[in-house]
C-alpha cells in the first residue's frame, strides 16, 4: 500500500504539466534579454530569480520523488528540439534528479530542503551558458550568425523578417533562440531571388514585354515591367513571406 502511493498519480503528473509550462514561459520571457550581446553570460543569473517564484510554489505540492525530475526532462528536451544542444539535456536530468533527492532527504516538509532544491534545479540552466564555454568556436559561430553578420540576407528576407517580427513573434523568437533565423531568412531570398528569375522572363514573354518594344516605346515597355514585377512581388508576398 505505501508503495503504490508513493507512485505518480494523474494528479501529480497534471502538477508536473502545468507548472513545467509556466516555468517555461517565463524563461523564455527572460532568454529574450539574449537580444542584447552583452547580457548573454547573465543569463544563468536572471532567468533562476524569474522563475524562482513559481518553482518555490510548485516544490511545495511536490511530495512525490520524480516530479522534479520530470520536469528537468522536459525543459531539457524542449530546448534540444528548440536547438540550444544536447548539454541543456544533459543538464535538466542531472540537476532535476538531485533537485529530487533534496527533496526526499527533508521528507517534503523541510523548507530548508526545499530552498537548497530550488538553487540546485535552477543550475540547469548552465547548460545552456556552458556552451560559450564547452562548445566554444560553436557557439559563437552560429550566434555571429543569429545576429544577422553572414551573408546580406536581401529585400525578400527583410521582409520575412520584418512580418515574424510584426506577425508570428512566437516563430520569430523560437527562431532566434534556437539559432536559426538567419539561415531561415537567406532560405526565404535565395528561394525569392530564384523564382524571380524563373517568374519574370516568362511573363516578359506572354506579355509581350521584348527588346523591341523597349527599342521603339521604351515609356510602355517600362510601364509593362513595373506592372509585371508588382505581379511577382505579390506573388511571392503571399506564398513565401506570409507562410507558416
Amino acid at each position: 500500500m505505501n508503495t503504490k502511493s508513493n507512485k505518480l498519480q494523474a494528479k501529480d503528473l497534471i502538477n508536473v504539466g502545468v507548472f513545467t509550462a509556466i516555468y517555461f514561459v517565463i524563461f523564455f520571457a527572460g532568454m529574450m534579454l539574449g537580444y542584447i550581446p552583452i547580457f548573454i553570460p547573465l543569463l544563468g543569473l536572471v532567468c533562476p530569480i524569474l522563475c524562482g517564484i513559481p518553482f518555490m510554489l510548485y516544490l511545495t505540492k511536490i511530495k512525490k520523488f520524480g516530479m522534479v525530475s520530470l520536469t528537468g526532462i522536459i525543459l531539457g528536451l524542449v530546448n534540444l528540439i528548440m536547438g540550444s544542444g544536447g548539454l541543456v539535456l544533459v543538464a535538466g536530468v542531472i540537476f532535476g534528479i538531485l533537485s529530487d533527492l533534496i527533496l526526499r532527504t527533508g521528507k517534503y516538509q523541510s523548507w530548508k530542503c526545499t530552498l537548497l532544491s530550488n538553487g540546485v534545479f535552477s543550475l540547469w540552466i548552465m547548460g545552456y551558458v556552458s556552451r560559450m564555454f564547452l562548445t566554444r568556436t560553436e557557439f559563437f559561430t552560429s550566434l555571429v550568425s543569429s545576429y544577422g553578420q553572414e551573408p546580406s540576407i536581401g529585400k525578400y528576407g527583410r521582409m520575412r523578417k520584418s512580418y515574424l517580427k510584426e506577425h508570428r513573434p512566437i516563430l520569430y523568437n523560437h527562431l532566434l533562440m534556437s539559432e536559426k533565423l538567419h539561415p531561415h531568412l537567406l532560405e526565404i531570398e535565395r528561394t525569392a531571388q530564384g523564382r524571380v528569375e524563373t517568374m519574370l522572363p516568362h511573363m516578359m514573354e506572354v506579355a509581350g514585354v521584348t527588346e523591341e518594344l523597349k527599342a521603339c516605346d521604351p515609356m510602355r515597355w517600362v510601364g509593362l515591367m513595373n506592372t509585371l514585377k508588382a505581379q511577382v512581388e505579390e506573388i511571392l508576398y503571399s506564398e513565401l513571406i506570409l507562410e507558416n
